[in-house]
């Protein structure tokens, strides 16, 4: 047989590359092979034509298509859609035109090298598609992940009038179609509700004060926010981020459909935080301003990870000025103030601090009854007067001696051994930093919250202080 295919479709002209074909008796194909003749050329001379295909699917077979042809294929596909079927102008042609597998398996199945607009439209007379197919493909979703999206007794999209209904719902609000098809995958439920239903949901988030381009964003990356009820994580995360003062929509500018979003987790994070004094505490709000700043200015979160694990102490201390005031120094360029600081992050303080870096230490050694206080307090700790470890201590400690005292005495009242605090103070100085009701909040979420035993408080307050 194989030698009657090659008599068939062989000529002189043909290249000896193409006159190897299958070896196995099993692979029952009528193939087509392109020939080059000088004395009839064809529009379409680089096609190659394929009936219909019996080999195994183990045995993948690709064939190059022109551009021609795959140009024909598609207004082919658009014509069926819109004239016969009755697609939309907008819907016809996204389809055709971001369907590439599905068009690849079409080419597959005509025998025609002179028209294949003319060989698909007859085809598509006598052969029905699923039009599922091509639709699910044109969201964006892989032959593979479609396959078990795919309905099983419906083949046309006008028999399912609610999914399109929805579909559209999506589409009039602004979500991108390609944005549409892992909404499909994750959250089919969305496209199963009555008309209006769908709608009034995406609308109830924009009653958060959020932006229609930040509810898109929100939905594309957490389809399930639009099953059930409005999701009241979200809703205690975008009440608390307020509280903290950042502007309704700038969580829309952190989000990324790579990702996948937990709004329950990030709500108890934010509580756990506030449980711990960090929304009552002074150096909280400094953090946060410092944070702020550096997202603002479109810092990458590994990079704010870095000054932050190396500057806690100047960025609780210190209160900032907004970014908008910092950019005017620099016309507005955020890329230029942003590689400033991640050259320095030390000109974040220089260029945005509301007093001068050094004011903290120039302010305590106008006072020399604050400066005695806190030395004679380290020096019950341990430090060596007048050495080196000493001075700098002088500088991280932060408040009266008497406070400091304070501080430590509670760590003590725990049941934290006297020798076992002094050695972790030394090695976390931040570690008093913390008002006396910040540390007994943290004491006790230890504790009673988390069911840490008194014994590894210590080594809960270094890891957490030691990189300060």
């Amino acid at each position: 047989m194989i030698s009657q295919l090659n008599n068939l479709f062989l000529s002189p002209g043909v290249s000896e590359k193409y006159s190897t074909f299958f070896s196995s008796p099993s692979s029952h194909m009528l193939l087509k092979i392109r020939c080059f003749r000088g004395s009839r050329p064809t529009r379409n001379n680089a096609e190659f034509s394929v009936i219909k295909s019996a080999v195994s699917p183990l045995v993948p077979v690709t064939f190059k298509v022109s551009r021609i042809a795959r140009t024909d294929a598609q207004t082919a596909l658009f014509d069926y859609l819109h004239c016969t079927r009755d697609f939309t102008f907008t819907d016809a042609e996204h389809i055709s035109k971001n369907s590439p597998n599905f068009l690849q398996d079409l080419i597959s199945k005509v025998e025609s090298e002179q028209d294949m607009f003319k060989a698909l439209s007859k085809f598509f007379r006598y052969h029905p598609i699923n039009e599922f197919e091509p639709f699910l493909e044109s969201l964006c979703l892989s032959p593979m992940e479609s396959t078990s999206l795919l309905p099983r007794d419906l083949i046309f999209l006008s028999d399912d009038q609610v999914l399109l209904d929805n579909y559209q719902v999506l589409c009039d609000y602004g979500i991108p179609r390609s944005k549409i098809g892992r909404m499909y995958k994750e959250a089919n439920d969305i496209f199963k509700y009555e008309l209006g239903v769908l709608d009034m949901k995406l609308r109830a988030y924009e009653q958060l004060d959020l932006s229609r381009s930040t509810v898109i964003k929100l939905v594309t990356c957490s389809p399930q926010l639009l099953v059930g009820s409005v999701n009241n994580a979200l809703i205690g995360v975008v009440e608390k981020l307020k509280e903290l003062g950042f502007e309704n929509d700038w969580i829309g500018g952190y989000l990324s459909s790579k990702n996948v979003y937990n709004w329950s987790r990030m709500l108890d994070t934010m509580h756990f935080l506030c449980e711990v004094g960090y929304s009552e505490s002074p150096d909280a709000k400094n953090f946060r301003k410092a944070v702020h700043f550096l997202f603002e200015i479109r810092m990458k979160p590994d990079n704010i990870a870095k000054i932050v694990s190396s500057h806690m102490n100047l960025m609780i201390s210190h209160s900032l000025k907004g970014p908008k005031t910092v950019l005017r120094n620099f016309s507005g360029d955020k890329h230029v103030l942003r590689q400033t600081i991640e050259k320095d992050p030390l000109e974040l303080f220089s260029l945005a601090s509301k007093s001068d870096i050094h004011s903290i230490e120039h302010a305590a050694s106008k006072n020399p009854s604050k400066y005695l206080e806190k030395t004679e307090f380290l020096l019950r700790i341990g430090y060596v007067e007048n050495s080196d470890e000493m001075a700098k201590a002088l500088k991280r400690f932060r408040g009266r001696g008497d406070n400091l005292q304070q501080r430590f005495d509670c760590l003590v009242q725990a049941g934290l051994d006297c020798n076992v605090v002094s050695s972790m103070v030394k090695q976390a100085p931040t570690a008093l930093n913390q008002m006396k009701d910040v540390l007994e909040k943290k004491i006790d979420c230890l504790k009673n919250y988390l069911g840490y035993p008194v014994s590894s408080i210590s080594w809960h307050f270094h890891l957490t202080y030691a990189m300060i």
